[in-house]
């Protein structure tokens, strides 16, 4: 009976390991896809009015910004991983702005390209779960 707990303790090693790969495929798989669908502005230049800044051209938001925060986080504990956008980004800026293009606001419309990787990625990640199983 011994040999048993140990075979399934190292069955489940196994079965976690495994997983955690491919939550990890899956996660840069669903980052990618959002990258590439993720909307970059146009750096515009407006003419500050005030301050130390005043009759300079100035812009609080650099291109490119949302799209360089887009990141993964696996989970230490738990089988889980998540796509994250927004918050710090690998530039000094904040793209504090990402839930507001996804979901729109009442000035601004929805540009969504969160949910549209997830649901474009979403078989294909599933199968890499059903592989482990199997």
């Amino acid at each position: 009976m011994a040999e048993l707990n140990w075979f399934s303790k190292e069955l489940l090693v196994h079965v976690e390991v495994t997983a955690r790969k491919n939550i990890s495929k899956g996660l840069q798989l669903i980052k990618a896809s959002a990258k590439a669908k993720c909307p970059v502005g146009v750096e515009e230049k407006e003419i500050a009015k005030t301050g130390k800044n005043a009759g300079k051209p100035w812009t609080s938001r650099k291109p490119g910004t949302l799209k360089k925060s887009i990141r993964t986080r696996m989970s230490k504990k738990k089988l889980s991983g998540q796509v994250i956008a927004g918050g710090r980004s690998s530039s000094d800026l904040t793209a504090y702005y990402a839930h507001i293009v996804e979901r729109g606001s009442s000035k601004t419309p929805a540009r969504p390209f969160m949910r549209p990787a997830l649901e474009e990625n979403f078989e294909t990640v599933m199968a890499g779960f059903t592989d482990t199983l199997k």
